[in-house]
């Protein structure tokens, strides 16, 4: 099932995985806001967080992108700016922004698409080829999610299931 209407969309990509903490505090990979459906659209994407390509230190690290119904007037609270920068002069702004507390205060709510892939850090693949000096990626199952009124039918991973059953509990009880 596509989305419900044209846009403004957000998208958000982060990694959920380098600090576990409840409610969760992620690092921010990138922000988009004014995206839309229309073919050859004539309004503007806006980056509001450019985007850092994933480069996890150890583990495996699932990078998340939601997509969120975006308010006309939206804007970033004055609290979260400084997770949008990039910078030579601030390179760990992106560090531990509490989702929870910018879906709220933003006013996104709960997500309508999501998505995820994993990278493994080079240093835990397990791959015999010698000349793998990158991270290893694999791609997590799309979601494809239809609204049922009250409730949502995921057809994805249990990963991405449960990431989205986490947000929109803690977004919801608030």
């Amino acid at each position: 099932m596509g989305l419900s209407n044209s846009g403004p969309y957000l998208l958000l990509m982060i990694d959920p995985d380098w600090n576990k903490t409840t409610p969760p505090s992620v690092i921010v990979h990138t922000v988009v806001a004014n995206l839309t459906t229309a073919v050859n659209s004539s309004s503007a994407a806006n980056v509001l967080a450019s985007y850092i390509a994933p480069a996890p230190r150890s583990g495996t690290h699932n990078y998340t992108l939601f997509l969120f119904d975006q308010s006309t007037n939206f804007s970033i609270p004055n609290r979260y700016e400084s997770f949008m920068l990039t910078d030579d002069d601030t390179p760990m702004n992106r560090l531990n922004l509490p989702l929870v507390g910018f879906l709220n205060q933003t006013g996104l709510g709960s997500p309508v698409a999501a998505n995820y892939f994993r990278v493994t850090a080079a240093s835990n693949d397990t791959s015999t080829s010698s000349d793998r000096s990158g991270p290893s990626t694999s791609t997590g199952a799309a979601a494809s999610e239809t609204s049922s009124g009250t409730g949502h039918k995921m057809a994805a991973g249990s990963y991405l299931a449960g990431a989205l059953a986490l947000l929109g509990a803690a977004v919801a009880s608030v």
